[in-house]
């Protein structure tokens, strides 16, 4: 009895340790079509995020490009500004001189005309009011 009992049990583990070993005959369960539906959307959606971080990326980086540009822009104009004030300046300047040259002439001329008739007025010894007159 004994040895019916001991073959039995070496049996019995054989059995348990083949049945351990071998694969599952159940088929795996399809996902159901929620599941499909729901990791399509999240695909969807992760590459939907991926494109607008792509198309903010490559804003950002002409956008940076833009206001280097219009930095090294508004330098140049400065640049330019200040030279053509510059040569402005000078033409004005050049010209100021000419017109004050010209003002100078007719303001020495005017005053020896003043005081020539300043002059005439005392030798005739004309009054104030007849000399107002004669000029």
């Amino acid at each position: 009895m004994k040895k019916i009992l001991l073959l039995c049990a070496v049996a019995f583990s054989f059995i348990a340790a083949d049945a351990q070993t071998k694969k599952s005959g159940k088929k795996s369960k399809k996902p159901s079509k929620e599941a499909v539906a729901k990791a399509k959307f999240i695909k969807q959606e992760g590459e939907k995020k991926l494109a607008r971080q792509v198309q903010l990326d490559s804003l950002m980086i002409n956008d940076s490009l833009r206001l280097q540009n219009d930095s090294l822009a508004d330098v140049q104009k400065d640049a330019e500004r200040l030279a053509y004030k510059e040569n402005g300046l000078k033409a004005i300047d050049s010209s100021n001189k000419d017109s004050y040259r010209n003002l100078v002439k007719v303001r020495s001329t005017w005053e020896r005309t003043e005081k020539t008739e300043a002059d005439i007025a005392k030798a005739a010894k004309l009054s104030e009011y007849e000399a107002r007159q004669v000029k």
